[in-house]
């Protein structure tokens, strides 16, 4: 990625960009929240959920844990399943791949903070998959530039948090000598787009200024971040059929 794709501000409030974004810049981890739109306008949750699915399925950018393949069968059955299966597949292959056994000790030293900022485990699933997703963004081999992805505000403040001690140099020697900082975005339903999180305050009070300018991510001009009134976008989802 050259310097200047990357050059916006994370601090810039107007700052909102699309999957296609993250996955052409980033290695993107997953959870499963990301795997819906529910929220989303009609129109906005279609056009999310093709790009999704096209995205999984030919993205080698995209990386996930284990049980969200068990957790992602509830949430994407209204796909055909033969496509559904050629999707889980891929998301399988990318699951735990060669992730170094202090991957599980990291799940143990990030409970404290997911404790800490409110996160539920097990899961409704019995899973502890917020936590899986985060180590291997952390410590996973191979992965240039990670991102997270995730509607969980609690699981990204989990990340902020590990992310400050980290940067300064609190955390197991393992970790230090072969993690990360890893970039939490925010999930954003009603546009079914994401926008940088900073902390829990941060992403309330930027949530209530992308709502009151309408804005969505739809067409990518300067690095891919451009903004169109909810209007506009709402009249192309109409004419797309």
């Amino acid at each position: 990625m050259s310097e200047d794709e990357n050059d916006f501000d994370l601090d810039d409030w107007t700052v909102i960009v699309s999957l296609e974004y993250l996955a052409r810049n980033h290695d993107v981890i997953f959870d499963t929240s990301m795997l819906d739109a529910t929220n989303a306008p009609q129109p906005v949750m279609l056009h999310y959920q093709r790009t999704l699915l096209e995205t999984l399925e030919y993205r080698k950018s995209m990386h996930s844990a284990g049980n969200v393949l068990v957790e992602a069968r509830s949430l994407l059955d209204y796909v055909e399943p033969a496509r559904l299966g050629r999707m889980l597949r891929h998301i399988s292959r990318r699951v735990d791949n060669n992730v170094p056994l202090e991957y599980y000790r990291l799940i143990e030293h990030l409970y404290t903070y997911a404790k800490k900022a409110g996160v539920v485990l097990p899961n409704s699933f019995n899973h502890w998959t917020d936590l899986e997703v985060a180590a291997l963004g952390i410590i996973g081999n191979d992965l240039k530039s990670p991102v997270l992805v995730s509607g969980d505000k609690k699981l990204c403040q989990t990340l902020v948090e590990f992310n400050k001690d980290f940067l300064e140099g609190n955390a197991p020697d393992y970790v230090l000598s072969m993690g990360r900082a890893v970039q939490p975005w925010y999930f954003e339903q009603e546009m079914a787009a994401f926008v940088p999180f900073i902390g829990k305050t941060d992403c309330k009070q930027r949530r209530r200024f992308l709502k009151s300018k309408g804005t969505f991510d739809l067409e990518e001009r300067k690095h891919g971040v451009t903004y169109l009134k909810m209007d506009d976008f709402l009249d192309d989802g109409k004419n797309d059929g």
